[in-house]
């Protein structure tokens, strides 16, 4: 399943703002979902504990390993993360090929977009 996207979420200040959105991208993308998978997701979440030191150059951040999901037929899996550098929360997804990536990116990005 590539290709491994990291997109950063600048001005995402708490992870409410996933949860609010995780609805709608869920129906964009013609998942199936239980709320309760949603609201673990965020207490999992809220229960990271971020380190008081930086992370060495070789971590890749940390975060909440979201579900897989399939969209239209091809699977994808979306995880949430907390930048180690900026401190700006952000999202990954694993889709099968460019076009759906580049669609629920877009999607997603509109979602999550602060102004």
């Amino acid at each position: 399943m590539k290709p491994v996207k990291r997109n950063i979420v600048e001005g995402i200040e708490h992870m409410g703002s996933f949860y609010r959105a995780m609805p709608a991208i869920a129906n964009f993308i013609e998942a199936d979902y239980n709320e309760s998978d949603l609201e673990k997701a965020y207490q999992d979440f809220c229960n990271i504990e971020q380190p008081e030191e930086p992370l060495p150059d070789d971590h890749d951040g940390y975060g909440v390993w979201w579900t897989i999901w399939t969209l239209k037929g091809k699977q994808l899996s979306f995880t949430i993360c907390f930048e180690k550098y900026e401190g700006y929360f952000g999202w990954a997804i694993r889709c099968p090929d460019e076009e759906t990536y580049s669609k629920t990116k877009e999607f997603i990005s509109s979602h999550l977009r602060v102004s």
